[in-house]
């Protein structure tokens, strides 16, 4: 199993995301973001053996997103995996599972379960 836990670059709601009401200048910014989020664990984990199963526990230190709207922010996730090569690729050749939790915590953070 993989574990990583890292903050999160942007609290967004996947509502504002995806039904236009966001430029996508700032869609793209976004996403770079989190990319970048990811560096630190390039090269630092190998996964061996497909298809996995993603968990994903979104801890918030305010208001608790609703979980339909962790969608775009799992999303950004899976392709920040993809963009340090950790994750091949995100078609159900590889991925065939995924959870999504979300809670109250100390800071606003993802922590990623890959199995």
């Amino acid at each position: 199993m993989i574990n990583i836990k890292l903050p999160l670059p942007v609290k967004i709601s996947s509502n504002s995301y995806i039904n236009g009401k966001m430029h996508w200048t700032k869609k793209n910014k976004i996403a770079q973001e989190y990319h970048r989020a990811f560096l630190e664990f390039k090269n630092k984990f190998e996964i061996t053996e497909y298809p996995i199963a993603i968990t994903f526990i979104f801890r918030f230190k305010g208001r608790l997103l609703d979980i339909d709207n962790l969608g775009i922010s799992e999303k950004l996730c899976i392709d920040g995996l993809r963009h340090i090569g950790l994750l091949k690729d995100d078609t159900p050749k590889y991925v065939n599972e995924l959870h999504i939790y979300t809670e109250k915590g100390k800071i606003d953070e993802v922590e990623i379960l890959l199995v």
